[in-house]
């Protein structure tokens, strides 16, 4: 497929529609896939594709990057079931917001998209999970008219950078790429936060 029959005109609007697992090398749009598919079907990704990602290797590269500590780690190793729920959306690496606030939630996909980006196979889940295979949606997840999924879809207004926001407004009123570039920025303790 040529990357410009991956752009469709959306009245002035044009939009990314990730057709290959390539399209997510780039965590930002891996990041993308996953908020509009909480956004479109108003459920946590992670609790319709839990099983996309094997826990432990997941665990380890966490660990290894330094976003986890090693106490963390062997709290986590010690639960009786190992999922990325219980890693990314629990009281051992969020402790005061199990992930669930609105910053903590962003940096849990800024996470799982890092991860989910690097390679091959993990793009190819992230795409069906989203895509025609969804398996929480009868015959794939929602769709405009012309058959794309509303989840693979990454739009212009999302990737508007917003110099003037302070980090308290960024989560309210920015774009997706202000709400990722700020997560990124940040460690998990510092997004540990209610809203």
């Amino acid at each position: 497929t040529d990357r410009s029959t991956l752009l469709s005109e959306k009245g002035n609007n044009m939009s990314l529609i990730i057709k290959e697992e390539k399209d997510l090398k780039d965590p930002f749009i891996c990041f993308n896939v996953f908020m509009n598919y909480c956004k479109e079907a108003g459920e946590d990704y992670i609790d319709y594709n839990d099983s996309i990602v094997n826990p432990y290797p997941f665990l380890m590269w966490l660990l290894g990057k330094g976003y986890i500590t090693p106490e963390q780690g062997e709290k986590l190793i010690g639960n009786n079931y190992l999922s990325v729920q219980t890693i990314l959306k629990d009281e051992v690496v969020f402790p005061n917001s199990f992930g669930e606030s609105e910053i903590a939630n962003a940096k849990v996909y800024s996470l799982l998209a890092e991860y989910m980006s690097l390679m091959k196979p993990f793009r190819e889940r992230v795409i069906k999970s989203a895509g025609n295979e969804a398996s929480a949606f009868n015959g794939g997840f929602y769709t405009d008219k012309d058959g794309n999924s509303l989840a693979l879809m990454v739009h212009d207004e999302d990737c508007i950078k917003h110099n003037n926001l302070i980090d308290k407004e960024i989560i309210f009123k920015g774009s997706l790429r202000d709400v990722y570039d700020m997560v990124i920025n940040k460690t998990i303790q510092e997004c540990d936060i209610n809203n």
